[in-house]
């Protein structure tokens, strides 16, 4: 089993929190202006406001800005991908893929123009367990 989620409150002033909000954006113009993925990970004890640091940031982008969320849980069998599975599944929500040869489809098709969708689709069906034409996701 899977540890639920906590809610959090979020109407509180955000305060004290400028260098890693910047760090945050500086990572975003660059991945922006060099159109390629870039890789935060935020390590802080519990409760200190890493979730709000990252709802403050996103909630400041453009609305054509794709946020999409993963998070690491803390135990339990098949997690290493367990953020990728969850991200995967927010990005192709609408379209609800469920096999590894739908879900390279709908990757390759939020990826149309890109030389590489194909590779990126079969890696990713690969690394949740789905190469194309088996099962469900397990993640």
């Amino acid at each position: 089993a899977h540890a639920p989620g906590v809610a959090r409150r979020f109407d509180s002033p955000f305060v004290g929190r400028e260098r890693q909000r910047a760090l945050l954006e500086t990572v975003f113009r660059n991945a922006v202006g060099d159109r390629t993925c870039h890789l935060v990970t935020i390590l802080a004890d519990a409760g200190v406001g890493k979730s709000r640091l990252v709802r403050e940031f996103t909630s400041g982008l453009a609305e054509d800005v794709t946020v999409l969320h993963g998070r690491c849980l803390p135990y339990g069998e098949g997690i290493t991908y367990w953020p990728l599975a969850e991200i995967v599944r927010e990005l192709t929500r609408a379209e609800g893929p469920d096999s590894g040869k739908q879900l390279a489809a709908v990757i390759e098709a939020r990826l149309a123009g890109d030389e590489k969708a194909r590779l990126i689709a079969e890696r990713v069906t690969g690394a949740l367990g789905l190469g194309a034409g088996q099962g469900t996701a397990q993640a």
